[in-house]
């Protein structure tokens, strides 16, 4: 599964979109790995992205708070689930012997990071445009 960084996935808000560049960039390393046949390699960068997002979770709901998101328990409720999804994928990844299971574990890791991005934090979008935290694209 291939996933390119897109415009829509950005919140505007630096630290967070940062954070999820990164984690593109990883599952782009990921992938070459894969491709290359190197499982060791690929192991290691699962292990890098697991933590990266265990990371990347505890700055966005500090800030979260600091912003006074109303929804910020869902979220982290939500990000807990996720990071429990992310545990199971990543015991499978581990566990892989066949070329076909691995692949799986791969693809279910970019799953991961859509979920993440796209139905997790784009809901945000509106409460950061509307609080003014947002730093608008250049026209």
């Amino acid at each position: 599964m291939k996933i390119e960084w897109l415009e829509t996935f950005e919140l505007g808000v630096p630290e967070i979109d940062g954070d999820h560049r990164t984690m593109v960039h990883i599952m782009h390393a990921i992938e070459r790995a894969h491709e290359a046949r190197q499982k060791t390699a690929c192991i290691a960068l699962v292990e890098r992205l697991f933590k990266f997002t265990e990371d990347h979770f505890r700055r966005e709901e500090t800030l979260l708070r600091a912003w006074g998101y109303g929804e910020v328990h869902p979220h982290c409720r939500y990000h807990r689930e996720l990071m429990d999804n992310a545990e199971r994928i990543r015991k499978t990844c581990a566990e892989a012997e066949s070329e076909t299971a691995f692949e799986k574990c791969c693809d279910e890791m970019m799953r991961f990071l859509i979920d993440d991005v796209v139905r997790g934090d784009l809901n945000l979008k509106s409460f950061l445009d509307y609080t003014g935290i947002t730093i608008p694209r250049p026209a």
